[in-house]
């Protein structure tokens, strides 16, 4: 018995008849560099095919509003690198934000924001872990208690 490497039976896998999406989508990834400008590549992300739909992610809701603007052209830029039996119908665009390179993510910039967060049994805010531990309710619960046990 032979074994064939994974990027043998993947390809076989991908071939097959029943992945035409993936495949215009394999297809439209090799197209897509030419098709659009090296600026724009870099503020999108290609998701995927969907029944002739091509699904975009982009870096904010400014480029999305950029491609929805172009988004005959880029149609009939894209459907001419398909054959006829493959053009794509839409394109659905998906804002999203993204952190360019330099930015830090909000973990690192708020070292606090990686600790566990609880809910206060009392109020149902958002507090540590530590402070419910220490008290069975976040700080401003027991800041309350503590006044309302020395005004009586």
């Amino acid at each position: 018995m032979t074994f064939d490497s994974i990027n043998q039976l993947l390809s076989t896998l991908i071939h097959q008849s029943q992945w035409p999406d993936y495949q215009l989508y394999l297809k439209i990834l090799k197209v897509w560099p030419g098709v659009i400008s090296e600026k724009i590549q870099n503020h999108t992300k290609l998701l995927g095919v969907n029944r002739g739909v091509l699904w975009l992610e982009v870096s904010n809701p400014s480029w999305a509003n950029e491609l929805m603007l172009g988004r005959y052209q880029l149609l009939t830029k894209l459907n001419q690198c398909l054959t006829p039996t493959e053009e794509l119908q839409d394109l659905k665009i998906m804002p999203r934000r993204w952190l360019s390179p330099g930015e830090e993510t909000l973990k690192q910039s708020n070292p606090w924001l990686s600790k566990e967060i609880a809910m206060c049994p009392q109020c149902a805010g958002a507090c540590s872990q530590g402070e419910v531990q220490r008290w069975h309710q976040c700080r401003y619960c027991q800041i309350k208690h503590w006044q309302s046990s020395q005004g009586a």
